[in-house]
């Protein structure tokens, strides 16, 4: 989508967060729950892509995840 309306100056942009501390995202049971990102860590990231000027591209995707493993607890 990206390029086939770069010219009509449509940007597309997807994140993807991974398991969220939501009600869906603990209904994996992660072990390490305070690992999770939240809502408005997620919302963050994508106030930070909207808010830049027409000439920065966002790399797509924006790819988010916690500094541990939300299971392991390990840090990555």
């Amino acid at each position: 989508i990206l390029a086939e309306y770069a010219e009509h100056n449509v940007h597309a942009l997807a994140i993807c967060p991974g398991i969220a501390k939501t009600e869906m995202g603990m209904g994996l049971n992660p072990v390490h729950v305070e690992t999770l990102l939240t809502p408005d860590d997620i919302a963050g990231w994508v106030l930070f892509a909207l808010k830049q000027p027409d000439r920065v591209r966002v790399p797509s995707p924006i790819v988010l995840s916690t500094s541990r493993h939300p299971w392991t607890g390990i840090y990555r």
